[in-house]
């Protein structure tokens, strides 16, 4: 690999650092003690905890910027809640309502999810979501999810928004069954193809960083043959 793409890569890695899709508790952070030097069992630039939804767009983005990625899944499949849920995604002014003449906006998004939840919603972060529904509704098209031309007007919500998977030859699920495994499959075959391992049974007990609350180094991982450390 060239100097070019590592120092591409390593700037990547300082702005991600680790993609946790469940990593929250502080007390699961150690600190390596300054004379001590870490021993890795894998090393790796972009170390993803989860592979739900969450996890696997996280994985795929990373290595798409060039890094090295791989993916920790502490249960024995992969998908966690996301294989289980309906795959109903709400978006405003995506290709898909345009192909159904669906006249809408991440405007009037956020405005009918500022009235609905009685405005508690933090603005800044219902203002990100919506505004990056489109891209993200089209990110997920150009993976391979196929949209559903039923597209329901879900309750406080001014114009038809709700948009599902349809059933495709390349996933299983698809309105109006459950569509939920239908994106995961999705996601997870772009992985594949970006040669991102998943590795299952391996669940993420610490996160390791530098002395004095440096920067996160590493994980520390429950395996079947033990903890390893990458």
């Amino acid at each position: 690999m060239s100097q070019t793409n590592r120092a591409s890569r390593r700037g990547f890695l300082k702005a991600a650092a680790i993609a946790g899709a469940g990593v929250a508790a502080s007390g699961a952070f150690t600190n390596v003690a300054a004379q001590e030097e870490q021993v890795w069992d894998q090393e790796t630039d972009i170390v993803v905890v989860g592979s739900g939804y969450a996890g696997m767009c996280a994985a795929i983005e990373a290595a798409d910027a060039g890094a090295e990625v791989i993916i920790l899944e502490k249960g024995p499949h992969g998908g966690g809640n996301s294989i289980l849920c309906g795959g109903h995604a709400i978006f405003a002014g995506t290709a898909m309502q345009e192909r159904l003449g669906i006249e809408d906006h991440p405007d009037w998004l956020f405005e009918d999810q500022m009235e609905y939840g009685e405005h508690r919603a933090v603005p800044e972060l219902l203002r990100t979501f919506v505004d990056n529904g489109p891209a993200c509704a089209q990110w997920l098209e150009d993976l391979g999810v196929v949209w559903a031309e039923t597209m329901r007007q879900n309750v406080g919500n001014r114009a038809n928004r709700g948009h599902w998977p349809a059933p495709a030859e390349q996933y299983v699920g698809g309105y109006p069954a459950f569509a939920g495994i239908s994106i995961w499959t999705v996601l997870f075959r772009a992985a594949e193809e970006r040669g991102i391992p998943l590795l299952l049974n391996h669940k993420m007990t610490r996160i390791i960083r530098e002395p004095n609350d440096g920067p996160v180094t590493g994980v520390e991982v429950e395996t079947e043959n033990g903890t390893i450390a990458i």
